[in-house]
């Protein structure tokens, strides 16, 4: 969430992602273990703009790069309350919608195995 206020941490957001990626499987001797990522919900992919369209836009190459490697959620429309800094206001709908939607995308990646 913080790097959506920060220009320099945006422009590299999509950067980061295939270093986290590659270091997570390094690490853990999982050369071939998927990733699940999700937007931040507050944020539609349609109207993103400045910082936020740059994370966005990272999050989605780095999911079409990675192909039956890794997955993106895109959790706007399951997003109910407040922002992600605001916790969404509390509500646990929520958390279990991006939870749940984010378990059926790491299904899909094993399934394709």
């Amino acid at each position: 969430d913080k790097d959506r206020y920060n220009a320099a941490h945006s422009a590299m957001y999509e950067k980061n992602l295939h270093q986290l990626f590659k270091s997570l499987r390094k690490d853990f001797g999982a050369p071939k273990a998927k990733m699940v990522v999700a937007t931040l919900g507050q944020t539609n992919k349609d109207t993103a703009s400045g910082n936020e369209k740059l994370i966005i836009d990272g999050m989605f190459a780095f999911g079409k790069v990675h192909g039956d490697d890794a997955a993106v959620v895109y959790t706007h429309p399951v997003s109910m309350g407040g922002a992600s800094n605001g916790h969404y206001g509390g509500n646990a709908k929520t958390y279990m919608n991006i939870g749940l939607a984010m378990g059926e995308a790491m299904v899909g990646l094993l399934k394709n195995d």
